[in-house]
């Protein structure tokens, strides 16, 4: 999952809010 939100870190140019995107992983991973 670091690994997926380093990727959209990268992507968004590190616009992308970390706290945001960790949540977004943790609820992707509990689908």
């Amino acid at each position: 999952s670091a690994f997926f939100v380093g990727q959209v870190m990268r992507l968004s140019k590190g616009q992308a809010n970390p706290a945001l995107l960790n949540e977004l992983v943790i609820k992707k991973l509990n689908q």
